[in-house]
């Protein structure tokens, strides 16, 4: 059974889909009438003006590199505290993880060449040498992370790195009361053949998803660099045949919704 929050993940992406130009052009195109059903397989359900059961599968693609995983892994670190903060003091706070650059000022050239090969937070660490850590934070400084400007910074040291946290009470720029991860990364760029991957995942599933509609679409989704996502597609994404059994598939990244060949 899917989790709600991954459920309520994937009606957003769908909006986002359906609010676009390429989103409401399918719509039209395919005589799509008004409302859907939540389904799990494909995972929204539509019907057409002639009667079509129309399917909708969503899923995200996220490109696999080191500092994405460092990130992904400090993100959910992060959240547990904010969940830990909600459960003890029945306060909604947001967590900034952000790296402080020692080789910035050091005299050596290596670690100048190095932090320029190897930006961020490239260390696994591990949860119970860091998550501790910023519980103790909070519960040091709540009084202050209530009152206003409801803002705390401290600097933590693990395993020789040093690590800036930031307590806050107001929600981050999503909007939310989560934890953020400021880790720096060099993108990959047009990764056609992962993205490939991905799509033939999906395809080795297409005949299970028509027994549940007549059609099936696939839609991609691309979080932002806030979820570990390193990685970027020109224009060329646009010429690039990809291999895809559904329909028609559909690559998106924030609002921007392309069709794939």
């Amino acid at each position: 059974m899917m989790s709600q929050d991954k459920k309520s993940e994937e009606e957003e992406f769908l909006n986002i889909f359906l609010s676009s130009p390429e989103g409401k052009l399918w719509k039209e195109k395919y005589k799509i009438r008004e409302g859907y059903q939540k389904n799990e397989s494909p995972d929204f359900l539509f019907r057409s003006k002639d009667n079509k059961t129309i399917g909708l599968e969503i899923t995200q693609y996220i490109e696999e590199t080191k500092n994405g995983k460092v990130l992904q892994k400090l993100r959910r670190i992060g959240n547990k505290a904010c969940c830990y903060a909600k459960e003890e003091y029945k306060l909604n706070i947001s967590i900034l993880i952000d790296k402080f650059e020692s080789r910035l000022w050091s005299l050596y050239w290596k670690d100048y060449i190095d932090l320029h090969c190897h930006p961020g937070f490239c260390f696994l660490f591990k949860e119970n040498d860091i998550k501790p850590k910023i519980e103790e934070l909070i519960d040091n400084n709540i009084d202050k992370i209530i009152k206003w400007p409801s803002l705390v910074q401290e600097t933590i040291q693990i395993q020789g790195e040093y690590i800036k946290i930031i307590l806050s009470g107001f929600p981050n720029l999503n909007g939310k009361y989560d934890c953020f991860v400021n880790n720096e990364s060099f993108p990959v760029k047009d990764p056609f053949k992962n993205l490939q991957e991905k799509i033939d995942k999906k395809n080795r599933k297409y005949k299970s998803y028509l027994k549940n509609c007549h059609e099936c679409f696939l839609l991609i989704f691309l979080p932002d660099i806030g979820k570990g996502n390193y990685c970027s597609f020109s224009d060329d994404v646009k010429q690039y045949s990809f291999s895809s059994e559904f329909k028609e598939t559909f690559l998106c990244r924030e609002k921007n919704v392309v069709k794939l060949k």
